[in-house]
Formats: C-alpha cells, sequence, structure tokens
C-alpha cells in the first residue's frame, strides 16, 4: 500500500474507525514513522472491515489516485471527467 492511498483513506474515511484507534495517531510522542505505521494499520483496518463503504476514486486515463473520492479532475495528468 502506498503513501498517497494511506494518506486518501485516512483523510477520508478514517470516520469509520474506532476512535480510540484514530486517537493514537494524535498522541504527541508518536515520531512520523511512527505516525505512519499506525496510519498504515488504519488504513489496512479500513480497506478490510469497509470494503463496500469505500470508493477509492482513480483517474480512468491514467489509473493514478485522484486527491478525493468526489474529485472529477485528476492532478497528475488533467484529466477531467465530468
Amino acid at each position: 500500500m502506498d503513501q498517497q492511498l494511506i494518506e486518501y483513506l485516512f483523510a477520508h474515511y478514517s470516520n469509520l474507525a474506532p476512535l480510540e484507534v484514530v486517537a493514537k495517531i494524535k498522541y504527541p510522542y508518536l515520531n512520523e514513522i511512527e505516525q505512519l505505521s499506525e496510519k498504515r494499520k488504519i488504513a489496512e483496518y479500513l480497506l478490510e472491515n469497509f470494503e463496500s463503504e469505500i470508493f477509492i476514486n482513480n483517474c480512468p486515463n491514467c489509473k493514478k489516485l485522484a486527491r478525493t473520492p468526489k474529485a472529477r479532475q485528476c492532478r497528475h495528468c488533467g484529466h477531467d471527467w465530468h
């Protein structure tokens, strides 16, 4: 799982995970690597448990991940699919 997908899932679907799990990310003693590890665990949890509720919005042209689930223009190739 790449960094972009982890950040996408965390930004748009972390509300599906239990609060105590998501709250661990905000602990002040976690360094960047530990935060990334925790975000990866949350992303894996989300994909395992909420697959039917998660929309991974890939560009139909270049197949790369869009910025948000509702985006209709690719940030990578500029393709517009309105």
